[in-house]
């Protein structure tokens, strides 16, 4: 029998402070109601963690900041199917919105995996950028943020259906 282990030291069973962003379906957490309670949903958005519990047949939402520490009950769980998932990167200058395959729920798992199509701004007056990595093809040039994010989507879901994976865009910044 093959157990899978948490990459920490510590032992799986005991509850640990975790990042609100780094809980995961599955796992248990310690809410603000003062009970246990099993995740079945992780929705990102931007800074805030919307975790979805049950608590007996109720369905419970609690919202943090994905800076926010508490105490979780790492499940067992096997890794995560591969998903493509969306993210948009704000450096300095640099703007890019990236979509990928993603292992894990990790936040830098889609800049870190496999780019299936993104969009890259130019600089003001020039526009988007919209680019098919597996046809290595410009699909669009001088497009505006929504036409691009709207094109790349479309990119995704197309290599997504074509992979034969699930499709979580929402959006995840990277500044």
């Amino acid at each position: 029998m093959t157990t899978i282990y948490d990459d920490t030291e510590q032992d799986a069973s005991e509850a640990l402070e975790r990042r609100a962003e780094d809980i995961a379906t599955g796992d248990q957490v310690y809410t603000p109601a003062g009970r246990w309670e099993t995740v079945t949903a992780v929705v990102r958005d931007d800074f805030r963690i919307e975790v979805r519990t049950t608590a007996g047949r109720r369905e419970c939402a609690w919202r943090y900041y994905s800076r926010d520490t508490l105490p979780v009950l790492r499940a067992w769980h096997q890794p995560e199917a591969p998903t493509v998932r969306l993210s948009e990167v704000n450096h300095g200058g640099y703007r890019e919105i990236i979509a990928g395959i993603a292992a894990n729920t990790r936040r830098t798992a889609v800049i870190d995996g496999y780019h299936l199509a993104a969009a890259r701004w130019q600089g003001r007056g020039c526009g988007w950028t919209v680019y098919d990595h597996t046809d290595d093809a410009t699909v669009t040039r001088g497009a505006s943020k929504a036409e691009a994010l709207t094109e790349v989507k479309r990119l995704a879901r197309r290599h997504a259906k074509a992979l034969g994976l699930p499709c979580d865009l929402a959006k995840e910044t990277h500044r």
